[in-house]
């Protein structure tokens, strides 16, 4: 998908035909149809990662009950600026120091709570929910 988009904006070359800036420069109904559909899929797989993870570290039901209303919250959330910060932030911290990952995840999850420092305007439930969200992208980008 990237590579598509990438391969499209780049093309410099003049275009003689619309047939050419559409094969060229344009993405087609077909193309565009492809990319949506392959954001959706990666997007119901993250989700279902995410919602793995919770059930793996969650053992109660509220506990879950209010990780996966984070989880809500994040995928909702007005600013995704804030939260790709975080998640960077998390990465670069898990970058520097991977022996954190050498753990279960419940325990990666509560060492990497302690390590980082969060904005106050996040509960527990919303700094987890963001380790995990990295750890999902983390898991996606290495393999």
């Amino acid at each position: 998908m990237q590579s598509l988009i990438l391969d499209k904006a780049c093309y410099e070359n003049t275009c003689k035909s619309l047939d050419d800036a559409i094969k060229y420069k344009g993405i087609t109904k077909c193309e565009f149809q492809s990319i949506l559909n392959n954001h959706q899929l990666s997007n119901n797989n993250r989700q279902q990662k995410v919602l793995a993870y919770f059930e793996k570290i969650y053992h109660n039901v509220l506990d879950k009950i209010k990780a996966n209303r984070a989880y809500a919250r994040f995928r909702k959330i007005e600013n995704r600026i804030i939260l790709e910060q975080h998640i960077k932030q998390i990465l670069e911290f898990i970058n520097k120091n991977d022996a954190v990952l050498e753990d279960s995840e419940s325990e990666v999850v509560k060492l990497l709570l302690k390590s980082i420092v969060f904005d106050n305007c996040f509960d527990n439930f919303d700094k987890e929910c963001l380790i995990i969200i990295a750890l999902v992208e983390l898991e996606e980008n290495v393999a």
